[in-house]
């Protein structure tokens, strides 16, 4: 989706924050009535077109799993979400 959005002119499509930020500049996002798509307005929902991501795993997990979801929910995984485009988890 993403090389289709970059390369075709007139081009409407669906990705992510993230795919934007990295496509620099090829891909430009939609504001929705009047509200950009930046994380402040996503984490304030005020920006509705969004998509949940999720991280499973099995209850008997290897340690590691457990420690990297624990990153991934710290303020340093969320310096790492964030500076990738995307908005961390609360």
């Amino acid at each position: 989706m993403a090389k289709e959005l970059a390369t075709t002119v007139g081009a409407l499509g669906m990705t992510t924050t993230t795919v934007v930020e990295q496509s620099r500049g090829q891909i430009r996002a939609l504001s929705l009535n009047g509200v950009a798509p930046s994380p402040d307005n996503v984490s304030r929902k005020v920006y509705t077109l969004t998509r949940d991501s999720f991280l499973l795993a099995k209850a008997t997990s290897p340690p590691a799993v457990a420690k990297f979801i624990e990153f991934v929910r710290s303020s340093a995984g969320a310096a790492v979400i964030l500076a990738n485009g995307a908005v961390p988890v609360k």
